[in-house]
């Protein structure tokens, strides 16, 4: 069970977050045979959480929010697995998945000026899912395996929707041809289907050293717009996200194992790219609504070093490159098809770690060093240059101590120790409200750790 709540004042009001969930799981594994194994794996999940946010982060009541949801989480899934023989291993099963809950919001927008204020949006949302899967891994010879994977997904959508606004909710949200019987409710159902696949082929000339080539393909369901307001497009479920990947690498261990080279290059091709887009709908009500981007494709590279050069001594380096790119993007806004991703171009970390062992345990010290490019963090944004992060540079460090005796770690840490400012995030306003928003990232965090284990490793 976890809690965690904070509130603070502004010049507008409260913001705060508060959030309570809890859960159960179990994994149970029995082997009927020597060559065939039986595992359940249950969980049960419940989430409550409130939200006071002022959007705009002005002294001005330009956007506020308060939103409120609860949720029911139940999965179930069931696995066989064995082999065949020496050569071939595979798992088979079926998973099913359902959940429950409430949405609800109160937003106002130019609250001393707009009459439409407040706005509500209220659902009640129902989604469950249901998948059977298979997998396996022949070896072709003793250097040379294949691996084989198939899935297939159903899935079901179902809101009520109650959105309303003005002072009481006097207003009808939800267009007259959705409306229920002449109520200020509507009911969307919605279900999906797909399949996904993987397909791997890696060979092993000799004890530590891979080559290996896959692809594989999957999707990221569809959904509906609980935010919806004013428009029966505005409602409009949005398609399912297919991505097919493809990927070869190697990984490599050398010098006795001093050094560890791994290095892939890779193509992700998506259809039907899921984003999210920040309007103005009928009567000043500010709206968030997930669309379909028709196609993107994304490029690069990946190299990762680990040495170490004397005994205690690690140091790790890796660099990533990503080449993306809209080939067909329009929606109710128009063409988008040349807006940069939400993600750096480049990327690299370097890390050094150096443990030394004590009578009566280890001590460990380490640093890390992580930068980023330049990252446009909303693509559409009609003033791109103020949601604009510039390339920056992350420091972090650890010092800790190993008490063998009473099997506990006491530590020290720091992140970002040059006290860095940055951005994570951002929001759009400027093509309704007409200003930006930026969410800063985590400022230096110096903090100490003690951590205890109990029982057996």
């Amino acid at each position: 069970m976890a809690r965690r709540g904070y509130y603070d004042n502004d010049a507008t009001g409260l913001q705060g977050v508060y959030a309570r969930t809890y859960g159960v799981s179990s994994n149970l594994a029995v082997e009927l045979t020597p060559d065939l194994s039986f595992r359940s794996i249950s969980g049960a999940r419940w989430l409550k959480r409130w939200l006071d946010v002022d959007l705009d982060s002005s002294p001005f009541p330009l956007l506020e929010a308060s939103l409120a949801s609860r949720a029911k989480n139940l999965s179930q899934e069931f696995q066989f697995a064995g082999n065949f023989g020496p050569r071939l291993d595979w798992i088979v099963g079926a998973y099913f998945n359902e959940e429950t809950g409430r949405d609800t919001s109160r937003a106002t927008a130019l609250g001393t000026i707009n009459p439409d204020n407040p706005n509500f949006t209220d659902g009640f949302v129902k989604n469950s899912s249901w998948a059977v899967f298979g997998q396996f891994n022949y070896d072709l010879t003793d250097t040379l395996r294949f691996t084989g994977g198939l899935r297939w997904t159903e899935e079901s959508k179902e809101l009520r929707s109650f959105n309303r606004s003005t002072p009481g909710g006097a207003v009808c949200n939800i267009p007259v041809e959705l409306q229920l019987g002449g109520t200020c409710q509507a009911r969307f159902n919605d279900s999906f289907s797909d399949y996904s696949y993987l397909a791997s082929i890696d060979w092993t000339p000799r004890s530590g050293l891979l080559f290996y080539a896959r692809t594989a393909r999957s999707f990221k369901g569809g959904g509906q717009n609980l935010r919806g307001t004013g428009t029966a497009d505005s409602f409009a479920a949005f398609a399912p996200e297919t991505v097919t990947d493809y990927e070869i690498g190697t990984k490599a261990d050398l010098l006795d194992r001093r050094l560890r080279i791994n290095a892939a290059i890779f193509q992700a091709n998506y259809k039907d790219i899921q984003r999210t887009i920040v309007q103005a709908a009928p009567g000043g009500a500010i709206v968030s609504l997930v669309t379909n981007a028709a196609r993107a494709r994304i490029r690069g590279g990946e190299l990762e070093v680990t040495a170490i050069p004397v005994e205690g001594l690690t140091l790790s380096g890796s660099v990533g490159v990503n080449d993306a790119k809209y080939l067909d993007f329009t929606d109710v806004t128009g063409d988008r098809s040349g807006e940069p991703f939400q993600f750096p171009k480049y990327s690299y970390r370097l890390g050094a770690t150096y443990a030394a062992p004590l009578d009566f345990g280890e001590l460990r010290l380490a640093v890390d060093w992580t930068w980023r490019s330049k990252t446009q963090l909303v693509g559409s944004a009609i003033y791109r240059d103020s949601l604009n992060q510039p390339a920056y540079g992350l420091l972090g460090a650890r010092a800790s101590l190993d008490i063998e005796s009473i099997n506990s770690q006491i530590a020290i840490f720091a992140t970002n120790l040059t006290n860095k400012r940055y951005a994570v995030s951002a929001v759009q306003f400027d093509n309704s409200l007409g200003f930006n928003s930026l969410y800063a990232g985590e400022p230096r965090v110096i903090g100490v750790q003690l951590t205890t284990k109990f029982g057996g490793e």
